[in-house]
């Protein structure tokens, strides 16, 4: 399978857990091997899932990504932020399985995530990961990560059936991550995204959103059109491009 080298699921104890986690959650929605037991006593193996967990595959490649920020920004990771950085990015999306319409999914009809439910997805991933017993310095790279960052004042004036408070970036690995993940999407089918369509993305938010995402661009170097070329090479993937 495409992307299987990439060996970040292994780094720590926590990446191991976090893994073992995203494909309980991806079990939980009926996908992967499930075996049945007939009236006979024999087992069968359900064929159900055989979809590849491209909520878990789309956190590798954020992962990924967020390295990539950080090596073309200079930014020094030592050997704990960097763990911490790969810890985040592939426990951020972890609140998304409890949006994921699975029959919408299971027959390849967009949108795959439920209408309403999927801005809670931050908030969803948070508790879980508290509740599975990751700490804060997990938790809120689930929490602070949706769109260019949801202030207060966002969740007012949009009227998102979020508590009103802040939801940004704490600190420059949980940008990092925020960042990243506008450089891949969980469509059908999944998809890198160039730096002129993330932007291009934001638009429909409007123009706080565009001055978040600038200040973001201006502050980190991006991956650059051959970097995500060649993942998308690597996980046999398009990129969209304006």
């Amino acid at each position: 399978m495409a992307g299987m080298t990439w060996n970040g699921w292994e780094l720590t104890e926590r990446t191991r857990a976090l893994e073992a986690l995203h494909d309980e959650q991806w079990k939980m929605l009926g996908f992967g091997e499930t075996n049945d037991e007939t009236s006979d006593g024999t087992s069968t193996s359900s064929s159900e899932g055989d979809s590849e967990n491209f909520i878990k595959r789309h956190c590798e490649i954020v992962a990924r990504i967020a390295l990539i920020i950080a090596h073309n920004s200079r930014y020094q990771l030592s050997l704990q932020e960097r763990e911490l950085l790969v810890e985040g990015a592939l426990a951020h999306d972890i609140g998304t399985y409890k949006v994921l319409d699975a029959v919408r999914f299971s027959s390849g009809k967009e949108p795959i995530f439920r209408r309403g439910e999927y801005i809670k997805h931050g908030i969803y991933g948070y508790s879980l990961l508290l509740s599975k017993g990751f700490d804060g310095s997990i938790a809120q790279f689930a929490r602070n990560h949706t769109g260019v960052g949801l202030t207060k004042e966002d969740c007012v004036r949009q009227n998102l059936p979020l508590i009103p408070t802040n939801y940004v970036p704490q600190n420059s690995l949980q940008e990092i991550v925020l960042l990243a993940d506008k450089f891949h999407t969980k469509s059908l089918p999944p998809q890198f995204v160039s730096t002129g369509m993330a932007r291009h993305r934001c638009e429909k938010f409007g123009e706080e959103n565009i001055a978040r995402w600038d200040k973001l661009v201006a502050t980190w170097s991006v991956p650059t059109a051959e970097q995500l070329e060649a993942l998308a090479r690597e996980y046999s993937m398009g990129v969209m491009k304006i």
